[in-house]
């Protein structure tokens, strides 16, 4: 191989390392947390000729499909991870895990208040979709997903009365942030609502940049938090956000 044909291969490398961040990658996959227990031997058993260990640290780490997501993230591709999250300390673990990479975690959330009365609403088992004894079908998730936006929209006109009234691309923001982390969950974030309601809009972004949720979700431009907030700030429109999402 050549000087030259070296220099090609790693241009071209370069190029679609730095093309990353503009690709959108969604993975389904079985998101597993691997969990590693650290010690060190203190002695061998008097019974047997087994070492005896002392535990000194565990370590929960994504796994399996989990581990591909995280993967992709550090490369800077902007992934949307598909798949089911066990209500115990592993799936906390690995859920942190992912808003720590700022990988996005938006679901349908059965613990949700107001999510057994969609579910039923819906005709569905709701104890059996817990239970995971049921499945439920492409259209069923349609339908929750659209009722989970009827009601984002319904919190996000409890939050602030005059939605309906504002420009279309800030009414987008305000229901996609109570999509994201629920009426009650927005409504603290009093100076954001305050400038919201005043038409303030470069205070309304400022406000919502300076909090930890703005860092959990994805500060870039194609993320969510810095989607929500360029769109708020009128530096970005919700259409050319998608745009760049489905390059």
């Amino acid at each position: 191989m050549t000087k030259h044909s070296k220099d090609n291969g790693r241009l071209r490398l370069r190029k679609i390392v730095e093309s990353f961040p503009k690709l959108t990658v969604t993975v389904l996959a079985d998101l597993v947390a691997d969990e590693f227990v650290f010690g060190e031997i203190s002695r061998v058993s008097r019974e047997a000729p087994v070492l005896i260990l002392r535990h000194c640290d565990r370590k929960v780490v994504p796994g399996g499909g989990a581990n591909a997501i995280y993967n992709l993230a550090d490369l800077g591709v902007n992934v949307l991870p598909v798949g089911v999250l066990g209500d115990d300390e592993p799936g906390k673990l690995l859920l942190r895990a992912f808003r720590h990479k700022r990988i996005p975690v938006s679901g349908f959330d059965l613990e949700a208040p107001g999510a057994q009365a969609i579910v039923i609403g819906l005709h569905l088992d709701y104890a059996g979709i817990k239970a995971g004894r049921v499945i439920i079908t492409a259209d069923q998730v349609a339908e929750l997903l659209d009722a989970t936006v009827a009601l984002a929209v319904t919190g996000a006109r409890n939050l602030v009365p005059t939605l309906d009234a504002l420009p279309a691309d800030k009414q987008l923001v305000l229901v996609d942030l109570v999509f994201n982390m629920g009426e009650h969950g927005l409504s603290k974030f009093v100076n954001t609502l305050q400038a919201v309601k005043d038409q303030q809009w470069k205070a309304a972004a400022s406000a919502l940049q300076d909090s930890a949720w703005f860092h959990e979700v994805g500060s870039l431009p194609t993320q969510r938090g810095g989607a929500d907030v360029a769109v708020l700030a009128g530096t970005a429109t919700a259409a050319g956000i998608l745009a760049k999402r489905g390059k």
